[in-house]
């Protein structure tokens, strides 16, 4: 047995090792992190989206009265589009993890189309050069979102000294705080956590359909000789269909910014989509010119959508709010379109489309 001197002193030793690793152990333990959206009422959060598409036409095919027409030029071409909005929010009250009335003023809205095409018909090639922008009524104007609890949806008018087309609300949508992308429940580094498909689509078309006027300074789309790049870059449309895949979330760290604490979540989606698009096929069949005599109807336009990506969504834990984010990824699209023309002519075609490119997507945050 030891001495009575060695076991206080063993005592001792042990008691301060174990009291002065404590601060060690504790720093090392995997706490949960509640990654919320809970910004304080009364504050105001500025957002800049941008969305830079770019796409190039792999395989284009058109069937005449069920044949392959022996003129059917060849087509080459490239389209990148890029599309940008700034909002100030300044919230309400938060309840139920959401704004009960929220502010919005649209800062800038735009819309940038490039296109080139090479069109080669019995050894001639024509190149082709479109360039086209596109504005909303909405840029400059406040808009107040209130949460209707009865009816579960939120009632969109103008401010009280705005003056605006009503119909400008109809497709707008109040969350562009990217909330829906965070996990329900405490996580900790390294945990994943899947996210709803229909944040996708928050994600993508920023703010819901904001009644862009696409102006183009030559002719394109289904009567152009190709795609229409509003219709290829509506993203509220194609992800409107069914979704197949992967959307993904995962608490890679946290770190200390200027006094706050940031989250810094991986997002993944690896995506499968099917739209049938065949009412705004209709929509943009309205707006063509046809020569004198000719109809033409469009009986079918079905569209089929991939995209795989990583990005970095930035949230900041101290105030409660997104606080940048980043995403990009491939694309892969295919259309395939069927009209009906009478008048001048009958006749049937069929076209298939096949397409490709990149999609990345923006938010800086002030």
């Amino acid at each position: 047995m030891l001495p009575a001197t060695t076991m206080n002193i063993t005592r001792t030793l042990m008691a301060a090792a174990v009291i002065g690793g404590a601060p060690f152990l504790i720093s090392n333990l995997q706490r949960g992190e509640k990654i919320s959206f809970a910004v304080a009422e009364g504050s105001s959060v500025t957002k800049s989206f941008t969305t830079s598409i770019t796409s190039s036409l792999d395989d284009m095919q058109m069937l005449m009265n069920g044949e392959e027409n022996a003129m059917m030029p060849s087509i080459e071409m490239d389209m990148e589009v890029t599309s940008t909005v700034k909002v100030t929010d300044t919230y309400g009250a938060i309840a139920d993890g959401r704004p009960s009335k929220l502010s919005r003023k649209f800062e800038e809205i735009g819309m940038g189309i490039d296109m080139e095409m090479a069109i080669e018909m019995m050894g001639d090639t024509q190149d082709e050069a479109m360039e086209g922008s596109g504005e909303s009524e909405l840029e400059g104007k406040t808009v107040e979102f209130t949460w209707d609890k009865d009816a579960g949806e939120y009632v969109v008018q103008f401010a009280e000294d705005e003056n605006g087309d009503k119909e400008l609300l109809e497709g707008l949508t109040e969350d562009m705080s990217l909330r829906g992308l965070l996990p329900k429940s405490e996580v900790a580094e390294g945990d994943t956590w899947e996210i709803d498909m229909a944040n996708l689509v928050i994600i993508m078309a920023p703010g819901g359909d904001l009644g862009l006027e696409v102006d183009m300074d030559d002719e394109a789309g289904m009567m152009g000789g190709g795609p229409d790049p509003e219709m290829m870059s509506d993203f509220s449309a194609l992800l409107g269909g069914e979704i197949d895949g992967e959307f993904t979330g995962k608490l890679m760290s946290v770190r200390e910014v200027d006094g706050n604490r940031i989250a810094v979540i991986e997002i993944v989606v690896e995506i499968d989509t099917k739209a049938d698009l065949i009412d705004m096929a209709l929509e943009q069949m309205d707006q063509e010119e046809l020569p004198e005599g000719m109809e033409m109807d469009v009986t079918m336009m079905d569209v089929e959508f991939a995209y795989e990506a990583k990005g970095e969504l930035l949230w900041n834990l101290t105030k409660g709010h997104v606080a940048g984010f980043e995403l990009k990824g491939e694309t892969a699209m295919a259309m395939e379109m069927a009209m009906e023309m009478s008048g001048m002519m009958e006749m049937t075609m069929e076209m298939s489309m096949e397409m490709s490119g990149e999609l990345g997507y923006s938010i800086t945050v002030e």
